[in-house]
Formats: structure tokens, sequence, C-alpha cells
């Protein structure tokens, strides 16, 4: 993850969807270390890149994700 972490976290290419994948994987890992605030901010970033990048498919699943660490709690 720590390789994913930076390009998630780099302020520019916010419609390429290989950074989308990147913001995806590091919440998901966080969310499996229960890092909630950290998993959500992730997964939300990487579901706002789906809908920049017209994959609207995608961010309705992101966004089901996201969901999912409400349960957690």
């Amino acid at each position: 993850m720590k390789r994913y972490a930076p390009l998630c976290d780099r302020p520019d290419f916010d419609d390429d969807v290989m950074k989308a994948q990147a913001c995806e994987r590091v919440g998901l890992d966080e969310l499996d270390a229960d890092r909630l605030a950290a998993a959500r901010m992730h997964l939300w970033h990487s579901a706002r890149i789906s809908r920049h990048a017209n994959e609207g498919w995608e961010f309705d699943r992101k966004f089901a994700l996201i969901a999912k660490t409400n349960e957690a709690r």
C-alpha cells in the first residue's frame, strides 16, 4: 500500500482511472485496519475521480463501499 498512497494523495491527475484504483486500494486497506476516517476520505476521492472520468457505474459501486464504513462503527 505504501506505493499506492503517494499516487492517491498527489494533487494532479484527478481524472485518471489508475489514480481512482489506487485510492480505492488504499481506502480498502485502511478499512481493513479500522482507520475509518482515512478510509472514507480515500474511497470518496476514488468515487469522485471515477465520476469525473465518466465511469458512473464505478461511482455507484464505490459509494456503496463508503456506506459500509458507517456499518463498521
